[in-house]
């Protein structure tokens, strides 16, 4: 059974949010303690909090929107590519292997600083720049691509960064803390929520390591050769 890694930020009163945008928010409308038959919730929030999935309506006003999305359409294959050492992510990063896969996760310095242990939104995040945004786009096989941060682009560059991507039909998953995750190949699993209208909109992301799973069937069918 395949060990599964959750990436998926907490959703949390303190968890860091793009500029202007409002916090996360979570309060009781009814309260056991106070005479009602059940706790219940209501949050508010912007959907491009914490793990995120965008879709072309992030762009364009009258676009597909993940709502639409079959429900295993992030469900694939996909490259944890580790690129520690860089403010921005161009072509150069990118290595041949990872422009044939089906989904792309950049786990980067904004994980080594633990980025998102800090409240406050951090600008000098690690991100894209338009040219290696253009460069994936070119990829038939690309699927999704995902970022250890708030955005897939940093505010010192374009929105041709999501353009590029959303306009390819590759799906843009932001928030991801990859801080516990090897480089390497990945099953994963993304589950956007349904929520109609929306550009984006939260999801679980989970990721099960593929190197564990044939290290573990070697072992399994070894064991097997050595039993009397």
């Amino acid at each position: 059974m395949p060990l599964w890694i959750d990436v998926t930020v907490p959703l949390h009163e303190s968890v860091a949010v793009w500029p202007g945008n409002p916090s996360f928010n979570i309060q009781r409308h009814r309260m056991v303690g106070f005479g009602s038959l059940t706790n219940d919730s209501i949050i508010t929030m912007d959907v491009h909090t914490g793990t995120h999935v965008e879709g072309l309506l992030h762009i364009e006003s009258d676009a597909e929107e993940p709502s639409n999305w079959p429900v295993d359409a992030l469900v694939m294959d996909v490259i944890v590519a580790y690129a520690p050492d860089v403010q921005v992510i161009g072509p150069e990063v990118i290595p041949e292997l990872l422009k044939k896969s089906q989904g792309i996760l950049f786990k980067t310095s904004n994980s080594d600083r633990n980025l998102w242990d800090e409240t406050s939104f951090r600008p000098d995040y690690c991100a894209l720049n338009e040219l290696a945004a253009r460069q994936m786009s070119s990829n038939p096989n690309l699927k999704a691509v995902g970022i250890d941060y708030l955005s897939i682009q940093s505010p010192f560059h374009s929105i041709d960064v999501h353009k590029y991507l959303l306009e390819s039909s590759i799906a843009v998953i932001e928030g991801l803390d990859l801080r516990k995750v090897a480089p390497g190949p990945y099953h994963m699993i993304c589950l956007p929520l349904i929520i109609v209208g929306a550009e984006a909109v939260p999801c679980r992301v989970m990721l099960s390591s593929m190197e564990k799973e044939e290290r573990d069937k070697a072992e399994s069918e070894s064991n097997v050769q050595q039993s009397p």
